[in-house]
């Protein structure tokens, strides 16, 4: 799925374009994210029924080493989400 930076839509039932932007590091105007992690991130809402915030989405190879991620960090390829 393609996230936009500024698009006002929802990419599941709870969460929009502009929350998985925003946890985001180092990206353009829009990236490419997983449908599989924006699909298990709504699975999991549903399935507690509390509110989730997203922490981390997709990061460039640039701001992954500068927080210290591995180099192999499925966050640069758009198939990771970390949430709280």
């Amino acid at each position: 799925m393609v996230i936009h930076k500024n698009s006002s839509e929802n990419v599941s039932k709870n969460f929009s374009h502009k929350e998985i932007y925003a946890a985001s590091r180092g990206q353009d105007e829009f990236f490419e994210f997983s449908d599989i992690c924006i699909n298990a991130i709504q699975y999991i809402r549903d399935y507690f029924n509390e509110p989730i915030r997203i922490t981390s989405t997709r990061r460039s190879k640039n701001q992954n080493a500068l927080i210290g991620g591995s180099s192999l960090s499925q966050h640069i390829t758009g198939n990771a989400i970390d949430w709280v």
